[in-house]
C-alpha cells in the first residue's frame, strides 16, 4: 500500500496539527520534522 491513509475516526483539530508530514534530515544533517495541519489563533 502507498500513498495517504485517510483515518476512519474524525480527529480534532489538535490531533491533526500533530500528525507529521516530514520527518528526515536535510543536507547539513539537522533534523527536520512538518506537521501536516498548522492551527493559527
Amino acid at each position: 500500500m502507498s500513498g495517504d491513509v485517510i483515518s476512519e475516526e474524525s480527529q480534532t483539530i489538535e490531533d491533526k496539527s500533530k500528525e507529521v508530514a516530514v520527518d528526515a534530515p536535510d543536507l547539513m544533517d539537522a533534523h527536520i520534522q512538518v506537521t501536516t495541519h498548522i492551527v493559527l489563533e
